[in-house]
């Protein structure tokens, strides 16, 4: 899905639905790890809404990752600083 707002155009929400039970803290976190070293990011967390979000600043813009459940939701914007704004909007949205 491609997401329109802040100054960049062309930012997209990725979700990831992984199999019930399946998308276990550990899970995530090698998924996190995988992603940042095919991506070229490094991750900084912080907390939204008791949500943790890791964001972070990839060669071609910033990407911003957290899930709830068993889904993942990644953001990645041409503008490195609008992919936690947008991961803030979903996460407070779906409370």
């Amino acid at each position: 899905m491609q997401i329109a707002g802040g100054n960049a155009t062309g930012s997209i929400l990725m979700v990831i639905a992984f199999p019930t039970g399946s998308l276990s803290a550990t899970a995530y976190q090698a998924a996190l790890a995988g992603m940042g070293s095919s991506m070229g990011a490094t991750f900084d967390t912080s907390t939204v809404s008791g949500v943790d979000v890791a964001n972070g600043k990839a060669s071609t813009g910033g990407v911003a990752v957290f899930h709830i459940g068993d889904h993942m939701l990644v953001v990645i914007s041409p503008a490195a600083a609008e992919s936690l704004p947008i991961a803030t909007a979903l996460i407070t949205a779906n409370q």
